[in-house]
């Protein structure tokens, strides 16, 4: 049976590159505000930090046609990894600080 849209049209060509071009978009700004929630959890809490880009993460996803769950996952994560580098802000090493202070430690 023949169909009005071949595989091989120009059509289908152009669709292709415009849903790659749509792709590498949503990933580029997911990525951008992975790593702006990284930098900032190094000088803010991780919660204020997600709670401060996630509104902005759902307004780009909303308008790129994307789904909102990755880019708000990927902020969540992001946020949570800050306990990983040496100077994050976290509640044990002032407690640790506090500690030594007191000639506890």
């Amino acid at each position: 049976m023949e169909t009005l849209c071949p595989q091989n049209s120009r059509f289908d060509t152009k669709q292709r590159a415009v849903n790659a071009k749509k792709t590498a978009m949503v990933k580029n700004r997911t990525a951008v505000l992975f790593l702006i929630t990284g930098m900032l959890t190094q000088f803010m809490s991780n919660t204020a930090a997600a709670a401060l880009l996630c509104p902005i993460g759902l307004s780009i996803a909303e308008s790129l046609g994307a789904s909102p769950t990755a880019v708000v996952l990927a902020i969540g994560f992001s946020a949570s990894a800050a306990y990983m580098t040496p100077i994050a802000i976290n509640g044990c090493y002032c407690y640790v600080i506090a500690r030594q202070k007191n000639g506890r430690g």
